[in-house]
């Protein structure tokens, strides 16, 4: 190392071991192994500074996890004469914005597997991007069967991009249609989410997302249409009962 600044002292060297002009790049790589600086890194671990040592022979990026929750990025480019400039980046808190970020989606994603009802997400195309399990139950297909294709899918006509932007309070009622082909009655609410929600990393520009709530309705037509049946045996029982009288 040629030369290093205070803010590169203070992350990677103390009072009793400065980095010092002169020192080999693989001396500087086992002396922070060897004081435990990061998180699952010792002295011993001789796979983790050999892969060091040859990042180093190229240009790389490399994040080091404290052993204190602190996050930094090193960055190597080579230079026209053969030597190496470093700088380290402090991520820490981009790290733990991540962390959060992904808790909150795994979260999300928990919740919305758990739920009785299909749920699909769908882009302002009508393009499926995510899919819970009980969708795959309801429809027959594994998400990755359907990502990146549109909703009509999964119904017998047509697809649910009239639905988009209609509101959460109307309820559609379609024709779905399962992976063997058969078909059955789908009740559909659509409502549009905040960017915010959606389970796929962030753009840079917003976008807009639908998610959609699917219901089988099969068994209630059924028990509905043997109710009417019931209630219309009944009435006929009734009606001859009273003509015998």
């Amino acid at each position: 190392l040629a030369f290093s600044n205070e803010a590169f002292q203070a992350v990677f060297a103390t009072d009793e071991a400065p980095i010092l002009r002169g020192t080999r790049y693989e001396a500087f790589i086992r002396d922070i192994a060897g004081r435990g600086l990061l998180a699952g890194i010792s002295a011993g671990d001789d796979i983790w500074i050999q892969e060091q040592l040859e990042r180093h022979q190229h240009d790389s990026q490399t994040t080091f996890r404290f052993s204190d929750g602190r996050t930094f990025d090193l960055t190597e480019r080579k230079t026209g004469d053969g030597g190496t400039v470093l700088v380290q980046t402090d991520a820490t808190e981009m790290d733990r914005r991540d962390a959060a970020r992904k808790t909150t989606e795994h979260r999300a994603r928990v919740m919305i597997d758990a739920v009785f009802d299909g749920v699909i997400t769908i882009d302002p195309d009508g393009i499926i991007e995510t899919m819970n399990a009980r969708a795959e139950e309801i429809f027959g297909y594994s998400a990755a069967d359907t990502l990146g294709k549109t909703t009509g899918v999964l119904l017998a006509e047509g697809d649910l991009s009239p639905f988009l932007g209609a509101g959460g309070n109307a309820i559609h009622e379609v024709r779905g249609r399962r992976s063997d082909g058969t078909e059955f009655p789908l009740e559909v609410a659509i409502n549009e989410l905040e960017d915010t929600w959606s389970l796929h990393d962030r753009r840079s520009a917003e976008r807009r997302v639908f998610i959609a709530t699917l219901r089988d309705v099969s068994l209630a037509k059924e028990l509905s249409v043997q109710l009417q049946q019931a209630q219309k045996m009944e009435a006929i029982g009734t009606l001859a009962g009273g003509i015998a009288h």
